[in-house]
């Protein structure tokens, strides 16, 4: 069986109108030669045009990070110089303060004069101590110290009641004021390799006389003294007393006056280091 008849060709097996450009038509090939052109137009400008921008935007990007850095670095420089200056101040006022207590040439001229203001004024309380003493003493010792030479001729005899402490030497090193030197370190103690050429002394020879507590005042009113003064080879001996002391004749007894006694008196030497600096 056959079906004859017209056949009509509909819409869908209609060719696609050829691509037109300003309202041409355009071959096929053509379209895809522009299409390919535009790929290739592309990838030069991504290539030649937004990939530089990037590189450049990035360099940029980089410069001003590294000026940050360089901004950061001068603030934390600028501050660590205020603290550096800061620190050299205060080493200043330190080294000041330290270089005080050293002392001058001048100083050298007045302790003599220094010591013997300190045992003037530990003598001071010599004659209320005396009298406090001659008050426990029998009454024929007091009738004795009631005059200048009746006090002089007992003391020759069994020593003072109270003593008075008197400077016996004062010599100063005839080498004079001499740098100190490695040498010195193995000799004293105190001196340590690191001042070897960084300060000077001047040593000087003392002895002075007195009772145990005044010769200890003494030494601690030194330590007060405004020049550094260094006590050294230091030496207290115990004078040998004039008589076995001092007894009251009792009847039918012999009484050891314990609150009557002379004083027992100490010979005490020593050498002075009086510490210079250096003289630039």
């Amino acid at each position: 069986m056959t079906i004859s008849g017209d056949y009509t060709r509909t819409d869908y097996d209609t060719a696609p109108e050829p691509a037109k450009i300003f309202g041409l038509p355009m071959p096929t090939f053509l379209g895809w030669l522009l299409g390919l052109g535009g790929l290739a137009l592309s990838i030069f400008l991504v290539l030649n045009v937004l990939l530089p921008l990037m590189e450049q935007a990035s360099a940029v990007s980089a410069q001003l990070e590294e000026s940050k850095r360089r901004v950061e670095e001068a603030a934390n420089i600028e501050t660590e110089l205020k603290q550096a200056k800061a620190d050299l101040v205060k080493v200043e006022r330190q080294k000041q303060q330290v270089m005080s207590l050293f002392a001058e040439e001048k100083d050298l001229k007045t302790i003599l004069f220094d010591l013997n203001q300190l045992i003037d004024r530990n003598n001071a309380g010599v004659i209320a101590a005396r009298q406090a003493k001659l008050a426990n003493c029998p009454a024929e010792i007091r009738q004795q110290y009631a005059t200048l030479a009746g006090r002089q001729k007992w003391e020759e005899g069994k020593g003072p009641l109270i003593a008075e402490a008197k400077l016996k030497n004062y010599k100063p090193d005839e080498k004079g004021i001499q740098t100190i030197t490695t040498a010195d370190a193995g000799q004293d103690t105190y001196i340590k390799p690191a001042l070897a050429g960084q300060l000077r002394r001047q040593t000087i020879e003392v002895a002075m006389e007195g009772n145990f507590s005044q010769v200890q005042s003494i030494f601690r009113t030194i330590e007060r003294l405004k020049p550094l003064l260094i006590v050294k080879d230091l030496k207290v001996v115990r004078k040998q007393g004039l008589s076995s002391g001092v007894y009251a004749q009792l009847p039918g007894r012999v009484e050891f006056l314990t609150n009557c006694q002379p004083d027992v008196l100490t010979t005490t030497s020593f050498k002075l280091d009086a510490l210079l600096p250096v003289v630039p």
